[in-house]
C-alpha cells in the first residue's frame, strides 16, 4: 500500500489496489524494450521553470518528470513514489529509459550501454591465454576404448587441477608473469576443455548408478534386471570363495585370480618437468593364488614390447602355467569380463591349446566375476604396488621384459557360435568356460554357476565342409621386433635425457627407443568390462 492522503493528485483514490494490481502484472509480462517504452509513454519530461536556492556547490536538475497512468483511455498524473510502488520498480529503469530516448520517443537500444562495460575484476584476456597455454602444454591422449564415441582426452593420472595450478603459479612467477586464483584456474579448465583425469571405469558400475538415480516409476521397469545383477554379483563372490576353499584342502586342486593393474608410467618422479611431458606406458598383469601360502606372481612390460591385449596375457598364463607344481590336476582362474583382455576366442584357444598339450594339467576352468563388482583376491597386489611407488623416483625396468610375445591362430577355433545342442552361444553373457585334456576338440561353457557345462565342439564346420578339419597347432611369436612409440614421446623422453633427469647410465636404452609418425598414443586406462570390444593383436 501507498500513503498518498497528503498527496494532491489524490493517487490512491484514482486508482484502486485492483487496478494497480492489474498495471503491475501487465508490465512485468513486457520485454525489457517495450517496458522502456511504457515508462517512456507514460513520462512527460519538462524544463524546471523556477528554481530554489540551493548550497553552492549544489547539482542542480535541468528537468523534471510527471508521472502517469491509463484509465478508461484517460491518463491521470501520479506521483513517482505511486508510479514506482504500483510497478515495483526502482528509479533506476526510469533513468535508463529517459537517458536512451530516441529522436521519435521511443527507447533506443543502440543508446543503452548497460552491461557492456568491462567488469573492473574481469580476467584480462592476455592472461587467459597464458592459462590456456599452460594447461595445452600437458600431454594428453585419446581414450583407447571409447575413442570411437568420445572425443575426450586424458591427462596423466598423477594430475588434478589443484596439482596443475599450482605448477601454474610456479612458471608465473618464474616468468614474472600475472597469476589467477585457483578457481579461475578451474573455470577456464573445465569450460574451454573436454579433459578428464583418469578414473577406472571397473570402479563404477553403471548397472547399480542406474538404478540408484532412477524415480520410483524407473526403478520398477529396472528392477529385475537390476535384482539378477545382485544375484550374479553374489554368485560369482560365493563361487571364487567355494574354490578357494577346496584349493586350502585339496592339493590337485589350484585356484587363482588374475588381472591387468592400470597403466603405470616409465619413468616416473615428483620433479616437476615430467608433468609436462609424454612418458612410457608399463602394462602389468598380476595372478594370485587362493591356497595358503598366497603366492603372488607380476608380469611387466612397457609399451615397446608388446601392446595389452588377450596376445599378451595369454602370453603371461603360459609362463604361469607351465611352471605349476606337477601336483596340479585342476585348474581355475578368476577374472572380470573384459573382452579385449579375458572373455574371448584368443584366451579361449590358448587355454584349449595348454591343456591338450600339459603333461599334468588336466582341467582348466575359467570363471567371469559379474560386471563392475570384480573385487579379487589379485586386487590387494595392485594396492600394494600403488602404495610402493609413491614418492619413489623410477627410470627403467630392471626385470626382464615380456619374454615371448605369441598369437595363437585362430585356426584352433572353427566354431565358437553354434554349442552341440544347435543353441547359439552369447559369449558376452558366459561366466565360465572349462578344457578338459579328455576333450581336446571341445570347449565347455554355462551362463551362471549353477546349472552344468554344455559343450562346444571347436572343430565343427559348416555344411560346405565335408568333414571336420584336424589341426596341429603351434604357438607363433607375436612381435619380431620391439614396437614403435610415437616421435613425440620419444623427443619427450630425450629431453629428459638431456637435462640429466634419467640418470646417464640409462640414457642410451632411451636413446635407442623405435619411433614412428603414425603412432598414436595410448591412455592409461583399463580394459572395459562386459565388452566386445578387443585389442589390435
Amino acid at each position: 500500500m501507498v500513503d498518498c492522503s497528503k498527496c494532491r493528485l489524490k493517487c490512491s483514490e484514482n486508482f484502486p489496489q485492483e487496478l494497480r494490481v492489474r498495471l503491475c502484472q501487465a508490465y512485468w509480462k513486457l520485454s525489457l524494450t517495450r517496458q522502456r517504452d511504457f515508462l517512456l509513454g507514460n513520462i512527460t519530461v519538462q524544463e524546471i521553470k523556477t528554481r530554489r536556492p540551493r548550497k553552492e556547490n549544489a547539482k542542480q536538475r535541468n528537468n523534471s518528470n510527471k508521472y502517469f497512468f491509463d484509465k478508461n483511455g484517460v491518463k491521470k498524473e501520479v506521483c513517482q513514489n505511486f508510479f514506482c510502488k504500483t510497478l515495483s520498480i526502482s528509479n533506476s529503469p526510469i533513468l535508463h529509459a529517459c537517458g536512451n530516448k530516441g529522436d521519435g520517443g521511443e527507447y533506443d537500444r543502440q543508446k543503452d550501454k548497460t552491461g557492456k562495460h568491462r567488469p573492473g575484476n574481469k580476467t584480462p584476456e592476455a592472461v587467459i591465454k597464458t592459462v590456456k597455454e599452460h594447461i595445452e602444454s600437458f600431454p594428453a591422449v585419446e581414450s583407447h576404448y571409447t575413442r570411437k564415441s568420445s572425443k575426450r582426452q586424458y591427462l596423466d593420472p598423477s594430475l588434478d587441477i589443484i596439482k596443475m595450478h599450482e605448477l601454474f603459479v610456479q612458471m608465473c612467477k618464474d616468468k614474472n608473469l600475472p597469476t589467477v586464483s585457483s578457481i579461475t584456474y578451474r573455470r577456464i579448465f573445465c569450460q574451454n576443455y573436454n579433459k578428464s583425469f583418469f578414473v577406472p571405469k571397473k570402479d563404477q558400475c553403471m548397472t547399480c548408478s542406474e538404478y540408484t538415480n532412477a524415480s520410483l516409476a524407473e526403478k520398477q521397469d529396472l528392477e529385475e534386471n537390476f535384482r539378477s545383477h545382485l544375484e550374479r554379483k553374489e554368485a560369482s563372490q560365493l563361487e571364487k570363495n567355494k574354490d578357494k576353499q577346496k584349493a586350502n584342502t585339496d592339493p590337485s586342486f589350484l585356484s587363482i585370480t588374475c588381472d591387468m593393474e592400470k597403466v603405470l608410467q616409465l619413468p616416473t618422479s615428483q620433479r616437476s618437468l615430467l608433468y609436462y611431458l609424454r612418458k612410457l606406458n608399463l602394462y602389468i598383469f598380476t595372478i594370485y593364488e587362493a591356497p595358503v601360502p598366497n603366492d603372488a606372481y607380476c608380469y611387466f612390460w612397457t609399451e615397446v614390447s608388446g601392446k595389452r591385449g588377450s596376445c599378451e596375457i595369454g602370453s603371461c598364463l603360459f609362463l604361469y602355467i607351465k611352471n605349476l607344481r606337477e601336483n596340479v590336476k585342476h585348474l581355475t582362474v578368476f577374472s572380470d569380463t573384459c573382452g579385449g583382455e579375458n572373455r574371448n576366442v584368443q584366451i579361449s584357444a590358448f587355454l584349449l591349446y595348454t591343456v591338450k598339450n600339459h603333461p599334468t594339467l588336466g582341467v582348466i576352468e575359467q570363471k567371469f566375476m559379474e560386471s563392475d563388482h570384480s573385487y579379487m583376491d589379485v586386487d590387494s597386489m595392485h594396492s600394494a604396488i600403488e602404495e610402493a611407488k609413491q614418492n619413489l623416483e623410477i627410470f627403467s625396468i630392471h626385470e626382464y621384459e615380456n619374454v615371448f610375445k605369441m598369437k595363437l591362430v585362430l585356426q584352433t577355433v572353427f566354431n565358437k557360435k553354434i554349442d552341440k545342442e544347435g543353441k547359439s552361444v552369447n559369449w558376452l553373457e558366459v561366466k565360465a568356460f572349462k578344457y578338459d585334456k579328455q576333450y581336446p576338440n571341445s570347449i565347455f561353457y554355462k551362463y551362471n554357476f549353477i546349472d552344468g557345462y554344455t559343450e562346444i565342439d571347436v572343430n565343427f564346420v559348416k555344411r560346405s565342409c565335408r568333414k571336420n578339419k584336424e589341426t596341429d597347432i603351434q604357438i607363433a611369436q607375436q612381435y619380431s621386433k620391439r614396437l614403435p612409440i610415437s616421435k613425440a614421446k620419444k623427443k619427450e623422453l630425450l629431453k629428459l635425457c638431456d637435462k640429466n633427469i634419467i640418470p646417464h647410465q640409462l640414457q642410451k636404452w632411451y636413446q635407442d627407443l623405435p619411433c614412428a609418425e603414425n603412432v598414436v598414443d595410448s591412455t592409461a586406462e583399463p580394459g572395459v568390462e562386459d565388452s566386445d570390444v578387443e585389442e589390435d593383436d
